[in-house]
């Protein structure tokens, strides 16, 4: 027969399940940030064990570019295992993003798909756990290119918007790029800043843009 004491601590341990399965590290899948045209936009959140109160929105590199197949890999399961898991062992609550991408889409899509998931994670900082003023960013090649242009674009958000999440900034905190398509002049070397810009200009805007088979 069960007595009060131990219908007491029964009915403890079952409000303390939801506590501890919430605690462990897991992934959410394809959040919906947005729709652009229908189509969905998402990304997966990977949620740590013991969270820090820091969010770290991951862009993997592509080159811009995604395959047109119904089959092609999503860009927020590339690279993620490498460059976000150690961070989310580590207390961070990962973003890992989609974005449109050539050949289909041009710029300034990708970057305006940046924005809006920033957006869209700063809106729900509360449901993630995290500071809506903590947010970085990390990424690799175009996606080294995405996470600085978050870090060095105002983004600031539409007042008159009718959707909330447009109303909010799309800027981040601070920024990892690894190997990001960049011009820099600080080479020691006079005559190698126009060549540095020759380059990458004959490189990446192509391949940016769309245009480049």
């Amino acid at each position: 027969m069960c007595t009060g004491r131990s219908l007491l601590l029964v009915v403890g341990a079952l409000l303390l399940i939801p506590t501890l399965a919430s605690a462990q590290p897991r992934v959410e899948k394809n959040v919906v940030v947005g729709m652009y045209s229908g189509l969905a936009l998402t990304m997966d959140v990977h949620h740590p064990e013991n969270p820090n109160g820091y969010g770290i929105v991951h862009i993997s590199g592509s080159g811009w570019r995604r395959p047109l197949a119904y089959s092609a890999p999503p860009l927020s399961e590339s690279q993620v295992h490498l460059y976000g898991q150690p961070l989310v062992e580590r207390g961070y609550t990962v973003f890992s993003l989609n974005h449109r991408a050539t050949p289909r889409f041009q710029f300034p899509a990708p970057l305006e798909d940046v924005q809006r998931a920033v957006r869209f994670i700063r809106s729900h900082a509360e449901e993630y756990g995290i500071d809506p003023q903590r947010i970085g960013a990390v990424g690799g090649s175009s996606g080294g290119h995405l996470v600085s242009l978050l870090g060095l674009l105002d983004g600031h958000g539409d007042a008159d918007d009718p959707d909330p999440v447009n109303r909010v900034s799309a800027k981040v905190q601070t920024v990892v790029a690894r190997a990001a398509p960049a011009i820099s002049d600080r080479t020691g070397k006079p005559d190698s800043a126009p060549v540095l810009r020759s380059s990458i200009a004959n490189r990446y805007p192509p391949r940016l843009l769309g245009v480049q088979e």
